[in-house]
C-alpha cells in the first residue's frame, strides 16, 4: 500500500470514529449491552471475549495489529505508542523508554513524531514537577525526571523546580497559553493540560501527510477505549478533551 492510499483509508476511519452521542449511548446502556457495543461498533474483531477489560485489550491489541499493517515492516511508532500499554510499571524503565524514543526520532529526522514528542514531553516535564513538589520529593530526584525535547531546556526546567508554584504557572501560560490559575490543584493542571495536548493532536487531523494522520489516528483510538473504560468503571460520562 503507497502512502496516499493508506491515509485515505485513514481519513475515512476518522471520519467514522465515535461521537459524544456513542459516548452518551454507551453510558446508557448495562451489562451484556456494553460489551456488544463493542462489537457492534467495530472497536473488536471477536466477539468471542465477554469480559470487558479483556474487550478493551483485545481493542488495543487490534489497533496495534491495524496500524502495523500500515507501516509494513517499520516498528518505530508500533514501539512507541503501545509500548506503555505493556511496558513495566517502573517509572524509571519508562523515563528511559521516552528518552531513548525521542533520540531515535532525532536520528530518524522525524518532524511529525519530534513535533508531538516536543508538546508531550515538555508537558510531562511540567506534571513531573507539580506532582513530585506535592510529594515533596528531594530537589535532585526531580531533576533526574527531566525529558528531552526542544521547547523546555534542561536549565528552565531546573530553575522551574527551584522556584514557586506561581512561577510555574506563569511559565506555562506564556509558553504554551494554557488559562492556569494559581489556585488550581494539582487535578485541574492534569486536565488542562491534557486538553491542551488533545488539541493539538487533533490540528494533526488536517495535515496533509500519512504520518500526522497517523499519528492522530492512533491517539483517537486510544482515546476511545479509554473514553469507554471510565464510563464503564465510573459511570461517569466526561469528556478528556
Amino acid at each position: 500500500m503507497n502512502n496516499e492510499f493508506i491515509k485515505g483509508v485513514l481519513d475515512a476511519k476518522i471520519s467514522g470514529l465515535l461521537t459524544e452521542s456513542d459516548y452518551l449511548t454507551f453510558s446508557g446502556l448495562s451489562g451484556q449491552e456494553q460489551l456488544n457495543f463493542f462489537i457492534n461498533n467495530g472497536l473488536v474483531s471477536t466477539s468471542i471475549v465477554t469480559n470487558f477489560e479483556a474487550l478493551c485489550k483485545h481493542a488495543l491489541n487490534d489497533l496495534k495489529m491495524e496500524v502495523a499493517s500500515y507501516l509494513e515492516k517499520d516498528t518505530f511508532y508500533i514501539n512507541y505508542f503501545f509500548a506503555k500499554d505493556y511496558i513495566s510499571r517502573d517509572k524509571n524503565a519508562l523515563h528511559r523508554f521516552y528518552i531513548n524514543t525521542y533520540h531515535e526520532a532525532e536520528n530518524r529526522q522525524d518532524e511529525w513524531l519530534l513535533g508531538y514528542l516536543d508538546l508531550k514531553f515538555s508537558l510531562l516535564n511540567v506534571l513531573s514537577i507539580v506532582r513530585a513538589k506535592s510529594r515533596g520529593d528531594q530537589i535532585e530526584t526531580i531533576k533526574d525526571l527531566y525529558l528531552p525535547q526542544s521547547i523546555m531546556s534542561e536549565e528552565v526546567y531546573i530553575s522551574l523546580i527551584n522556584n514557586d508554584r506561581s512561577t510555574l504557572v506563569s511559565y506555562v501560560k506564556n509558553t504554551f497559553n494554557i488559562d492556569l490559575y494559581d489556585t488550581d490543584n494539582n487535578r485541574v493542571i492534569e486536565e488542562k493540560l491534557d486538553a491542551y495536548l488533545f488539541i493539538k493532536v487533533k490540528d494533526l487531523a488536517i495535515e496533509g501527510d500519512l504520518l500526522p494522520t497517523l499519528i492522530y489516528y492512533i491517539k483517537m483510538k486510544k482515546y476511545e477505549i479509554t473514553r469507554l473504560r471510565d464510563i464503564y468503571y465510573t459511570g461517569r460520562n466526561k469528556a478528556h478533551g
